[in-house]
């Protein structure tokens, strides 16, 4: 612990802001952030004596001079609950050490990185939509998705509304009863109630992002739609899964 101190008390508190979230993103002291912090409310949070050594948080105190702006304490909140959820998602050991080098190099690659993800997080409507961030970017650091891929997915959470997270994991239930009790009929049971209808379920904005895909067919009466969870949409699906998304704090 006491390389991390002297690293951070070499770092001054005038960094411009891109540079001191790349300094905090793989120190230890992220580690003793809990859940119950950040669930404390945002003021509270954001004047734990634990964030006070992270070079982010000492960065934006000596801007702000006395206090937060309303986006300034959102933007250091997203980054903070970022940061957390990237320490807590089993990314690459070697990958992150990698990074740690680099960040106290100052290296044009991973500053490269930390732009794209600081100017995205500042984008975002809600701070709980930091963890799907940072969980994609445990993917990205295990080489599961491409760079790429990576910016596309960040596009997609800038633009789904809270709730329409919600509503993807609704979808997702939904189609798992249903798959059951297509299962179930196959074999020769009477089958059972689907208790969330696909159908009854509103999407438009899921299908305007590509988390949902339609295939529509004409019937006697009309046209039938039949819903289903696109590969990308079932990529969130266990994103928020993993992460517990949950209606609670809205």
């Amino acid at each position: 612990m006491k390389k991390n101190n002297d690293y951070n008390s070499k770092i001054d508190n005038k960094l411009k802001p891109i540079d001191a979230i790349m300094k905090s993103l793989y120190i230890d002291e992220v580690k003793s952030i809990s859940s119950d912090m950040i669930e404390s409310g945002i003021d509270s949070f954001l004047e734990s004596e634990v964030l006070q050594h992270i070079p982010i948080v000492k960065s934006v105190h000596s801007l702000a001079k006395v206090s937060f702006a309303i986006r300034e304490k959102y933007l250091l909140a997203k980054t903070i609950v970022f940061i957390q959820t990237l320490n807590q998602g089993n990314a690459n050991t070697e990958e992150i050490e990698k990074r740690k080098i680099a960040a106290e190099n100052n290296e044009k690659w991973l500053q490269k990185e930390v732009e794209l993800i600081t100017f995205h997080l500042d984008r975002l409507d809600e701070v709980e939509k930091a963890k799907i961030t940072a969980v994609f970017y445990v993917q990205y650091i295990n080489q599961k998705i491409s760079w790429g891929e990576y910016r596309e997915l960040l596009a997609v959470v800038e633009r789904v509304f809270y709730q329409d997270f919600i509503q993807l994991l609704d979808f997702h239930n939904a189609s798992l009863e249903k798959k059951k009790v297509d299962e179930y009929i196959s074999a020769g049971y009477d089958g059972g109630v689907v208790i969330k209808n696909i159908r009854q379920l509103k999407c438009e904005r899921l299908l305007a992002v590509g988390l949902v895909q339609v295939q529509r067919s004409p019937v006697s009466n009309g046209i039938h739609s039949d819903y289903s969870l696109s590969s990308l949409g079932q990529k969130f699906a266990d994103v928020l899964i993993k992460i517990k998304w949950n209606d609670d704090n809205l």
